[in-house]
């Protein structure tokens, strides 16, 4: 006999009375995993723009995109924030403080950007210099999964710092960069497996790149 979606649910139900450890009920509200994963999604969309997009991205319409999506980031991110400092209050910090301080904090990553991405450039730069098969820095980016992890996990240390220690886990967002954002990847590079040292030392560059031909 078939169950019915009651029967299905009330299982279920005894599961959770029974099985604990795994279940997070009439706690605090918990920053949400897949609110998260779109951010960072987002995040990846600023960082690269015209990468993880659905549309080509006109110059002529880039700050009116820019600016929507970057409202959009702020008000999600400040609300994860918010909910891991509730989760976990910093010393020094009153409650009535958690809301001004998650929008703080929030601001604080959106403008590490700009040198994120000076940071990401140099990646870019060794991987494609690196590889003699990678035709352009574009396919190191479209192709090589090794750029968005290192792309999220470059967030995770400034979380640490701003004591957010329920979201700011490295193998966290790492986990996110690989199931959210390279799931699309059919083919995993050596460069996944082995990442970049990123250095602007021509010496250090040279030590790991083979001689490019053609």
């Amino acid at each position: 006999m078939k169950a019915t979606v009651t029967q299905l649910t009330d299982q279920l139900l005894v599961s959770y009375a029974k099985v604990g450890g795994i279940n997070h009920l009439d706690g605090k509200n918990l920053p949400s995993k897949t609110v998260i994963a779109g951010i960072t999604c987002d995040l990846l969309r600023l960082l690269f723009p015209g990468f993880f997009d659905e549309k080509t991205i006109h110059s002529s319409e880039l700050k009116v995109e820019l600016v929507s999506l970057m409202d959009s980031v702020l008000g999600r991110l400040q609300d994860e924030v918010y909910k891991s400092l509730e989760y976990s209050t910093p010393a020094g910090l009153s409650k009535n403080d958690l809301r001004r301080a998650a929008q703080e904090m929030t601001q604080e990553l959106l403008g590490s950007l700009p040198r994120i991405r000076e940071v990401l450039k140099t990646d870019v730069d060794a991987a494609f210099n690196g590889d003699p098969a990678a035709l352009s820095q574009e396919e190191i980016i479209v192709a090589y999964p090794f750029v968005e992890t290192i792309a999220v996990c470059t967030r995770a240390p400034r979380l640490v710092r701003i004591s957010l220690s329920i979201i700011a886990p490295a193998r966290w967002w790492a986990r996110l960069a690989g199931s959210e954002t390279t799931s699309r990847c059919t083919m995993a590079s050596p460069w996944e497996r082995n990442p970049p040292v990123t250095s602007t030392s021509s010496e250090a560059r040279s030590a790991i790149q083979p001689s490019r031909t053609g």
